[in-house]
């Protein structure tokens, strides 16, 4: 994985793509067992940029399923963007597929 820094190689990218997936799955089933649970939300988050930052407030309306509503989003956002990596990764590797298809074109009426 690169994160951002150094060559980014076909595999790298692909590994990327596994390894926050993966994450994702990880999370989930942590707020599943309860070991991440909605106090999560209580909590003011600094993200750092580099810059100046950005200060993410706490949202202590936040519920249970708010949660698990959250992370589920966050497991199909991976699956999405790990099955998109995927396939520009293979497009760029072994070219785009081909435009024709096996399905023979529909013959014309005269």
């Amino acid at each position: 994985m690169t994160n951002g820094h150094g060559i980014e190689t076909p595999a790298n990218k692909i590994a990327t793509a596994q390894a926050t997936l993966s994450l994702a799955f990880r999370l989930s089933a942590e707020v599943e067992a309860g070991r991440i649970n909605k106090e999560i939300f209580n909590r003011v988050v600094e993200v750092h940029t580099g810059s100046t930052g950005v200060t993410v407030p706490g949202f202590p309306d936040g519920t249970e399923s708010d949660l698990k509503l959250g992370i589920a989003n966050i497991v199909l956002i991976a699956l999405s963007a790990s099955a998109l990596t995927v396939d520009e990764t293979l497009d760029e590797v072994f070219g785009s597929l081909a435009s024709e298809s096996d399905v023979p074109p529909k013959k014309r009426s005269v």
